[in-house]
């Protein structure tokens, strides 16, 4: 793999609705902007279906730079977080979204659609691109992305702001109290709404 272009990392289950076809699509006109930009694939899924996403990067044109590296754990999959320019997941459902919070806790920003969770507080803290599920949304805004290195380090930096302040301790514990009080709230005072 080239060490000098940016990588783009897709990190997830290779799973039809994770994206990665509109992602394989998106990178030639990534390379024609950049030819030394790589493509780094990390995850697992059906035998037949990965065999499908390899054949779509020959289609594509981009099996030089275009690497599938299987599932990764620990410090290689914390490697790969450091090492991207970018996280690019154009999923068409996630309801949280961990691989966007362990993107930006290792200060890398994040390409993502309105269909994860968390997209909303993510791109209002500066730490991510939104994009649509279809293949000329991602191809716009993943070329539009790569082409400024400053912005890229500013988002990831503030990514990394945000998941740690989001996801910390303290915040999650009093979001769980304030969601059990509300629940406790309701059960009191719907039975005895009930009652005549």
């Amino acid at each position: 793999m080239a060490a000098d272009g940016p990588w783009v990392l897709f990190l997830s289950r290779i799973h039809p609705g994770k994206g990665l076809p509109q992602v394989i699509a998106a990178f030639s006109g990534v390379l024609r902007e950049n030819p030394s930009a790589q493509l780094i694939i990390a995850g697992s899924g059906d035998a037949g279906y990965v065999t499908r996403m390899k054949r779509l990067v020959a289609q594509a044109g981009v099996t030089r730079s275009a690497h599938f590296v299987g599932m990764v754990g620990g410090p290689a999959k914390v490697a790969l977080y450091r090492r991207a320019a970018l996280l690019a997941v154009p999923s068409s459902h996630e309801n949280f979204g961990m691989v966007f919070a362990e993107s930006l806790a290792c200060g890398t920003p994040v390409l993502l659609t309105p269909e994860v969770g968390t997209a909303g507080e993510i791109v209002g803290a500066g730490a991510g691109f939104l994009t649509g599920t279809d293949e000329a949304s991602v191809a716009r805004d993943l070329a539009a992305a790569l082409r400024d290195k400053a912005r890229l380090e500013e988002m990831g930096a503030a990514g990394r702001r945000w998941v740690l302040d989001y996801l910390r301790p303290e915040r999650i514990a009093a979001q769980m109290l304030r969601n059990y009080d509300a629940l406790l709230d309701g059960q009191a005072s719907g039975p005895s709404q009930g009652r005549g």
